[in-house]
C-alpha cells in the first residue's frame, strides 16, 4: 500500500460521506427555497390586506388579466413568481453542474 493511496474501504467510506453531504445539502437549499417562498406568501397576504385599505386599490392588472387585490390573490402571485423563479433558477444550476468533472 503506497501512502497516496487510501485503502478501499477508507474510498468507499469517503465516497459515501461525500454523498451524505451533497443529499445535506440539497435538503438545506431546498428548506431555504421553502421558507422564502413561505415568506413570500407572507408578505404577499399583508400587502393585499393593507394595499386596497390604504390606497383604494381594488385590482391590479397581471399579464392582461384583471385580479381582484385581496390577502389570497396576492400570496399566491408572490408564491407563483418567487417560486417558478426559484425553480428555473435551481434547474439551470442542476443542469450546469452535470457539465462539471469535479463537481462532487
Amino acid at each position: 500500500m503506497t501512502p497516496d493511496r487510501a485503502p478501499d474501504s477508507d474510498r468507499s467510506r469517503t465516497a459515501g460521506e461525500a454523498e451524505m453531504r451533497s443529499l445535506a445539502g440539497r435538503r438545506v437549499v431546498v428548506g431555504l427555497g421553502l421558507a422564502l417562498v413561505a415568506v413570500t406568501a407572507a408578505f404577499g397576504a399583508v400587502l393585499g390586506y393593507a394595499l386596497p385599505a390604504r390606497s383604494g386599490i381594488e385590482t391590479l392588472a397581471v399579464a392582461g388579466v384583471s385580479v381582484p387585490v385581496s390577502p389570497v390573490t396576492m400570496a399566491l402571485y408572490g408564491v407563483l413568481a418567487v417560486g417558478t423563479l426559484l425553480a428555473v433558477g435551481l434547474l439551470a444550476l442542476h443542469i450546469v453542474s452535470r457539465f462539471d468533472e469535479n463537481a462532487e
